[in-house]
């Protein structure tokens, strides 16, 4: 293969998801440092990418649904898998996935459903049954309650809480119907709408909140000390209604350290830097020795959250959320902002 370039490796990535420790020991392995660009959402790194806004070898976190658009644009080049001598350590449900046939752009960088994450002490009454995500609507967690800052996900919790199956539709009436679930939320509970949720539960700040499972994760490094993970709950809807997704890494055509790239994803599939990184960012890896048995076995996960971990089979078996088309993608996106904006 071709020699390793110099760095700095530039990456795109959301903020506290990779672990210092882990880009630590890639310097001093390889020589290269790596500098950090973080964003908010999806949308806003693709449009940063994609206008010059800001220039990266590599983006950590691409959203499966926003990958024909990175194909259209032509933004990711193809991976060289003779460079990814670790990528026999993902589990088999995610090495020829249905959004990349044959892996030509992605590799997995984690996994997670979306439910509800809260704090069991401060429940007014369980949360269980098919339908949990109904206490953010509920008046009694006014000013309590947190909503995804995520159109994709945000609206789609509100075609599901109208019975509305298809997290894909891009029917103006199912639409319509979503927003007025959502307005009807921030009547009844004023929810805080960030992707902070892995803060705010663990801190008392919201008490029940709409959370990737990650989060949820995630959050038990935010509990105040002495306080027992226990007090953490996540619901997760029954595997025929429940939203996973997982996303990837993908290097872009850009960039002039391929290689160095393609050595940083090799990294990051080695099991035991894996290991390092699930225990900063929460996030669970799509590796070997990940799988949701072991980490609650090992002690990794505490049993009260081991339904926020997702298996092989809630991989195969969960609704995904997919590409729209160009003019679905508006209507969604128009629809989060009028929400957002109070239009």
């Amino acid at each position: 293969g071709k020699p390793i370039e110099a760095g700095p490796l530039r990456i795109a990535n959301y903020a506290d998801y990779i672990a210092p420790e882990v880009l630590a020991r890639f310097k001093k392995e390889t020589g290269a440092s790596v500098q950090v660009t973080t964003y908010s959402d999806d949308v806003e790194v693709l449009s940063k990418v994609s206008s010059g806004a800001i220039d990266v070898d590599l983006i950590m976190s691409t959203a499966v649904d926003l990958l024909p658009r990175y194909v259209a644009l032509d933004l990711m080049q193809p991976l060289q898998k003779s460079y990814l001598t670790n990528q026999a350590n993902l589990w088999p449900t995610v090495a020829d996935p249905f959004y990349d046939l044959g892996s030509q752009y992605t590799i997995p960088y984690t996994v997670f459903s979306t439910g509800i994450g809260y704090r069991r002490d401060r429940i007014s009454a369980p949360i269980d049954g098919p339908t949990g995500w109904d206490v953010l609507w509920e008046s009694t967690y006014r000013g309590k309650a947190g909503l995804l800052d995520s159109y994709r996900e945000a609206i789609g919790l509100g075609l599901q809480h109208a019975g509305i199956e298809d997290v894909n539709t891009e029917s103006p009436k199912d639409l319509a119907v979503a927003v007025e679930q959502i307005k009807a939320m921030y009547a009844a509970s004023s929810p805080r709408v960030d992707v902070l949720g892995y803060q705010d539960v663990p801190e008392g700040v919201t008490t029940v909140n709409q959370l990737w499972s990650g989060d949820m994760l995630l959050a038990l490094g935010y509990l105040k000390a002495g306080t027992p993970p226990t007090v953490l709950g996540y619901w997760a809807p029954p595997i025929a209604n429940r939203v996973i997704n997982n996303d990837v890494m993908t290097i872009m055509r850009s960039s002039p350290r391929p290689v160095l790239a393609h050595h940083f994803i090799n990294f990051l599939l080695d099991l035991k830097i894996a290991k390092i990184n699930q225990t900063y960012i929460g996030y669970q890896p799509t590796l070997v020795g990940f799988e949701a048995d072991k980490l609650v076995a090992d002690g990794t996960i505490p049993a009260n959250l081991s339904n926020a971990l997702v298996t092989s089979d809630d991989f195969a078996a969960g609704k995904r959320i997919v590409a729209l088309s160009a003019a679905g993608d508006r209507r969604w996106q128009d629809a989060w902002s009028a929400l957002r904006t109070g239009a």
